[in-house]
């Protein structure tokens, strides 16, 4: 197949290293000294059609494609028009491939997601610090899908030009990889589609610093060591920074950065992590689960506390999934999270770890705010914990890794979910 404009050797480095809503909306509310009132706050709110559109989608079901099994290169292509698949993925070649996109997620509301890159890069522009994805490897994989999603665009676009003889194709968009923990996507300047692009989103040159999406990794949601060691203290835990393969990114700074001034587009950042929560990464590794759930909600609180004041960004909630024990034996999609297994490495833990996540979730809202102070756009969940478990088909190697996913199917939906919140698509959150 054709080489991807962004480049996927080192997005592959990256993952390598790493194996081992609702909407609510209120002028005035106080964080709850407790968890249990979020459930009922919900429910009384004035946006839950909304929040129940949400909701329903995801939980669908996994369906036949609509137009057929994939059997070869060109159904696979007029079933996934814009998208630019790559086999080295994804364990097993092109003939697995074929099986796991011959799949649709459908909402239990019969919705579907769709895709447009150009206006997804035109959403993004407008925003100042565009879509940010904050989480582990998993994220990694979200942010995998996302590229290949934009890789279509960049074919679109795609420019050839001759230097001392020889053509070169130009692309529109290019990956930039600072660090391992540090990957972003950005237009190229030298592409001539460029100019008419920031002018149809209303934007500067100067925007052409800034990612359209980036990715910054951080496998335990604490900003900074010391972030993470106060949380581990407060539940009696001891962080074991002995153990290999640590990502710590300072996210939040980042953020700050990409926020600085007001804008009525707000940054997208969507927060993830509790996966590397699964087997204690403490000092004593039989730490009991009592102990790893408190420093989780202990991490949560304190990111959401600080992102509560960042009233240039909205957030996105990202729940997990677990990995699937026996994902060699699976051939297609489950029909109930009954029958995954997810009895290893701590990975039946991921639905405590989500219920962590959303139940805090009051704590993205300002302590208190009013007609003259307004407050940030109201957060939103990605709640992918079933449409994820069913797919124990789709993991990206049997037999090696049952937990990372191929991109095809689940993590590009993911895409197409939050390129319909970037434009604001009605029932989709914005």
């Amino acid at each position: 197949m054709a080489s991807s404009p962004i480049k996927r050797r080192r997005l592959l480095l990256l993952l390598s290293l790493s194996f081992p809503l609702v909407l609510f909306s209120l002028f005035t509310y106080s964080s709850p000294s407790s968890l249990d009132p979020f459930r009922t706050f919900i429910l009384s709110s004035a946006t839950i059609s909304r929040s129940s559109s949400i909701e329903n989608y995801f939980q669908g079901s996994w369906e036949p494609l609509s137009s057929g099994p994939i059997t070869n290169l060109s159904s696979l292509n007029d079933a996934y028009p814009g998208y630019f698949f790559h086999d080295g993925t994804c364990g097993g070649g092109l003939e697995r491939l074929y099986k796991i996109a011959s799949w649709e997620w459908v909402g239990k509301d019969r919705k579907r997601t769709e895709w447009d890159g150009r206006r997804f890069v035109l959403d993004a522009l407008r925003r100042e610090g565009g879509v940010m994805l904050v989480g582990d490897s998993i994220t990694l994989m979200h942010y995998s899908g996302l590229s290949r999603l934009l890789d279509g665009l960049s074919f679109t676009y795609r420019t050839l030009y001759k230097t001392n003889e020889k053509l070169f194709v130009q692309s529109i968009l290019a990956e930039v990889i600072g660090n391992p923990l540090h990957a972003v996507i950005k237009l190229n300047k030298l592409h001539p589609a460029v100019k008419g692009l920031l002018e149809e989103a209303g934007v500067g040159e100067e925007r052409l610093e800034v990612p359209v999406v980036a990715m910054l990794r951080n496998d335990f949601l604490g900003t900074t060591r010391e972030v993470l060691d106060r949380a581990c203290e407060e539940n009696g835990a001891e962080f074991n920074w002995d153990a290999r393969g640590i990502f710590l990114f300072d996210w939040l700074a980042t953020a700050r950065n990409y926020t600085s001034k007001p804008s009525p587009y707000k940054t997208l950042l969507i927060l993830n992590t509790g996966m590397h929560f699964g087997v204690a990464p403490f000092k004593d590794r039989n730490a009991p689960v009592e102990v790893v759930l408190g420093v989780v909600n202990s991490l949560v609180q304190a990111s959401y506390t600080s992102l509560s004041t960042l009233p240039n960004i909205q957030v996105i909630v990202r729940t997990s999934y677990p990995g699937e024990a026996e994902c060699e034996k699976s051939t297609a999609p489950f029909t109930d999270v009954s029958q995954a297994t997810t009895n290893i490495y701590g990975w039946d833990r991921v639905p405590a770890f989500n219920a962590i996540l959303k139940d805090n979730m009051p704590l993205l809202l300002p302590s208190s705010s009013s007609f003259f102070t307004p407050s940030p756009p109201d957060p939103l969940l990605l709640d992918v914990e079933r449409q994820g478990t069913l797919r124990g088909d789709a993991r990206l190697k049997p037999n090696v890794d049952c937990l990372h996913i191929c991109p095809t199917g689940i993590a590009e939906d993911w895409g197409r979910w939050v390129g319909m919140v970037l434009r604001g698509e009605e029932g989709w959150g914005s």
